[in-house]
């Protein structure tokens, strides 16, 4: 409380009424943490910051390489670091006496890995007859590849055992789609799926009758020969 005193005249004043709390002031500080500082391009990573007298509506500023980014609170997510990237934050608090206001976070430096490549599926024919090879190569990729089969074109691959050169050859009874999965450090990619399409060997039907003088009349049914375009006769 405050109340005057005089000496001249001698005069003690009535105090203020009212008790004065004098507090003690605080420093604002704020420190951030990553879900990972090792990426790869387009991975998502995110930051949270944690105050230090930051009063109770503490006020957060996300800077990339000092520019602002992020939406102002405690937790910044992001697809679109550069490798060396630099992520700091500025909080400014409310609590009462603070000083140190607003207060800049420890700074993490991101390193992002470049994209592994998976490549290109080429073969030497798309479609094959039943009992013929599937010869498929893959180019572009940027590592060592594993070569991966399905009979859909978009789920249930599983990996070819021992399958990790850039040419593949196979023996498909049925229309089955390949790809190949690379690997490089944390990074990861998958190829476009390829089709091979396998189409039922052709086969003819024979019959013939028996003439005078032993001789014979033979007929072809080229029905069951299954899209065959030529034919030849051997005796």
């Amino acid at each position: 409380r405050i109340r005057v005193v005089s000496s001249n005249p001698a005069t003690t004043g009535t105090d203020n009424g009212t008790n004065i709390t004098v507090n003690a002031s605080v420093t604002a500080s704020v420190s951030i943490s990553a879900s990972s500082t090792t990426i790869c391009t387009g991975s998502s990573v995110t930051f949270s910051a944690t105050p230090m007298n930051g009063g109770t509506t503490p006020v957060y500023q996300w800077k990339v390489n000092g520019g602002n980014v992020g939406s102002g609170g405690a937790v910044f997510t992001t697809t679109t670091l550069n490798n060396n990237d630099v992520v700091t934050v500025q909080m400014t608090s409310n609590a009462s006496c603070v000083t140190g206001s607003p207060a800049t976070s420890n700074a993490l430096i991101i390193s992002v890995g470049n994209n592994a490549s998976a490549g290109t599926i080429s073969a030497v024919r798309d479609t094959i007859c039943d009992g013929t090879p599937a010869i498929l190569s893959v180019s572009g990729n940027s590592s060592t590849v594993q070569w991966q089969s399905s009979s859909s074109p978009n789920n249930n691959f599983s990996s070819i055992t021992g399958q990790t050169a850039t040419s593949l050859f196979e023996m498909p009874s049925t229309d089955t789609y390949y790809r190949v999965y690379v690997t490089e450090g944390s990074c990861s990619d998958t190829s476009a799926s390829y089709k091979i399409s396998v189409m039922p060997s052709p086969e003819g039907a024979f019959t013939y009758t028996q003439t005078g003088n032993g001789g014979k009349t033979i007929s072809f049914d080229s029905q069951d020969s299954q899209g065959a375009t030529a034919y030849e006769w051997a005796f």
